[in-house]
């Protein structure tokens, strides 16, 4: 007897684990050839391996940059065949209000469905304002925004240059600096089922003397697992108590 409640246990928890991971795989955009499109405004495109780092996932990423035509920015050249636009630009863009110089943004469709909890994305923040004898605080962030382009909840700074870690970025080609793979969550839990937007963005802070930049990949709605995780194991445990009942 102990026995079998032993192996229905672990039936129940390998359950549990086998549950949970498969409710992690809910794509959302992974700007792949055939994923949902995106709209943008400014330095913003798809790259492959850029100064020798791969996407995270597939064989593409995404890539914005603050690097504009009316400013140094380290005398770069756009990445994407646009420069980044003025800070009134990037505002109208997203209909948020912004404390920048320029930079560029993209907005990503997702949908959201009962038991979605967190939305999530893997980055990697770029900046040659490090070296600098007087930095400039570039940040990127992120916002959420219903069908009819209204924001949800605030508008969110993830990542700046004065709080963030830094090493050397692969070949310094264009930027010098970057945090490796980070990965941002947002709560989508109290998001009524439908469609919805998210809204990334690099801005410059004060002056665009220097560029930074923004990677991005692997975005991915992530429902609550623990209904379908304990209705599983609630399943095995009866097999298990079915089958001692059977053998008493």
């Amino acid at each position: 007897m102990r026995l079998t409640v032993t192996r229905s246990l672990i039936v129940a928890a390998t359950m549990l684990v086998s549950c949970a991971t498969f409710a992690q795989a809910a794509k959302v955009q992974g700007f792949e050839s055939g994923d949902p499109a995106v709209t943008s405004t400014g330095d913003a495109g798809k790259v492959g391996s850029f100064q020798g780092q791969a996407a995270p996932e597939g064989t593409m990423q995404y890539l914005l940059t603050t690097i504009g035509s009316m400013s140094n920015e380290d005398g770069l050249t756009s990445q994407s065949g646009s420069f980044a636009v003025i800070n009134m630009s990037l505002q109208n863009f997203f209909g948020l209000s912004l404390v920048g110089t320029e930079g560029s943004g993209v907005m990503i469709p997702f949908s959201v469905s009962a038991g979605d909890t967190q939305l999530t994305l893997q980055y990697d923040f770029l900046s040659n304002e490090v070296i600098q004898s007087m930095p400039r605080d570039d940040f990127a962030f992120a916002a959420i925004f219903n069908s009819a382009n209204a924001l949800q909840g605030s508008a969110l700074t993830f990542a700046k240059e004065s709080t963030s870690t830094f090493q050397l970025f692969g070949n310094q080609s264009i930027f010098q600096f970057h945090t490796g793979l980070q990965t941002l969550s947002l709560s989508v839990a109290s998001l009524a089922p439908g469609n919805y937007t998210l809204g990334l963005g690099i801005e410059d802070r004060t002056t665009a003397d220097h560029a930074s930049g923004l990677l991005i990949d692997n975005v991915q709605v992530v429902p609550e697992p623990s209904v379908m995780a304990l209705a599983l194991a609630g399943a095995g445990l009866l097999v298990g108590w079915n089958r001692r009942r059977r053998r008493a």
